[in-house]
């Protein structure tokens, strides 16, 4: 039934299917020039709940901060340089208190285009989808390292990273860990109009393995994919969305640790926003379905009981945001809350997420000349 449903989703899909995107835009922008060194300052204070009663994954609470400061530097228009260090808290938990060296490389390649090596933006200025990368990364993987090239422009926004976790030398005996990301959205009509038509594409690739270190375990890469339409109708009270997204999953090593090879899943929803309020609710079923930096609550497979495998999942799914910003526009409270009903286990979950975030922001060490 579920793969007859994927099936038919594509049909639309080529004829003009009507799907979303998920907010969730990164408001951690690259600082204005400095051509003399300045003081780059952002952060993020959050706290976050899930109830989660079911045989896939548990709930969890983490409030916590992060504190990002470096010295900018931007010679010129096209160039900025940062360096400094992300201090992570987690509230009841001073002793895992950890300070983590940041440098960044950021260069304009053109008005469209930018090349930003070392430390990257927050994960969720990549616009993924909860189920192949869940939300909560914002405030667990703060920081991200690697190679990042972003172009933005009326009509295309594409993001195509590198995260790269874990480096090997020679003689190591583990293997390298990193994640290969592309994340599109093309717009299919100009501004202007009472609706807007979108197209996504996401895809995440993420790797174990390597040339020179020696480890016993075998070399692996699970691949996920996303895409759909988005349609948007804006209207004066409040605008109206309806939305189709098909997911995909393939493991090249089905034997190591996750016993499924592919599988795939289509996810429909309708929302509506109005104002600083948005709300969206929609139907999950799938096949075979994982994705290993995804939120587990749509998976086949559980994180902490490896016995239950179950091919076949339904979901009931809405979720409800609160995004607004201060007097100044400076800083974002953001509050958000998660649903899932699962009518096969009959066990209804939920999740909350509540923040105040700080882009970064620069302040002169000295007056100019």
């Amino acid at each position: 039934m579920r793969r007859a449903l994927i099936s038919f989703s594509i049909v639309l899909l080529i004829s003009g299917p009507i799907a979303g995107i998920e907010p969730g835009d990164s408001t951690l922008k690259t600082p204005q020039v400095a051509k003399l060194p300045s003081l780059a300052v952002g952060g993020i204070s959050f706290f976050h709940n899930s109830e989660f009663f079911n045989p896939y994954t548990q709930g969890a609470t983490f409030p916590g901060s992060h504190l990002r400061t470096s010295l900018f530097w931007s010679p010129e228009e096209s160039v900025s340089i940062a360096g400094g260090v992300d201090l992570r808290l987690w509230s009841g938990r001073n002793s895992t208190a950890s300070v983590r060296p940041i440098f960044t490389v950021r260069l304009r390649l053109s008005e469209s285009l930018k090349l930003s090596l070392g430390t990257l933006e927050g994960p969720d200025s990549h616009r993924l989808f909860d189920p192949i990368y869940r939300k909560e990364k914002l405030y667990t993987n703060f920081t991200e390292e690697g190679i990042r090239l972003l172009y933005e422009e009326e009509r295309l926004w594409s993001d195509t990273w590198i995260d790269w976790e874990k480096i090997i030398f020679h003689g190591d005996r583990f293997r390298e860990k990193f994640t290969f990301g592309q994340s599109l959205v093309f717009n299919t009509n100009s501004s202007g109009r009472s609706y807007q038509v979108l197209v996504p594409v996401q895809i995440l690739a993420r790797h174990w393995g390597g040339q020179i270190s020696d480890f016993d375990e075998r070399v692996k890469t699970h691949f996920n994919m996303a895409t759909g339409a988005n349609i948007t109708f804006y209207r004066d009270r409040a605008d109206v969305s309806v939305e189709s997204l098909l997911f995909g999953f393939y493991n090249s090593k089905p034997t190591e640790g996750i016993p499924l090879e592919r599988g795939g899943a289509l996810w429909v929803r309708g929302g509506i926003a109005s104002g600083n309020f948005s709300g969206k609710a929609g139907l999950w079923v799938s096949d075979d379905f994982y994705a290993p930096r995804g939120n587990m609550m749509f998976s086949s497979i559980s994180d902490y009981r490896p016995e239950v495998i179950r091919s076949d999942r339904t979901l009931l799914t809405a979720n409800f945001d609160y995004r607004t910003l201060s007097a100044g526009g400076v800083v974002e409270l953001y509050i958000g809350m998660d649903l899932y009903y699962d009518p096969v286990e009959r066990n209804f979950n939920n999740a909350i997420n509540l923040h105040i975030r700080l882009p970064e922001r620069l302040y002169k060490l000295r007056r100019d000349n």
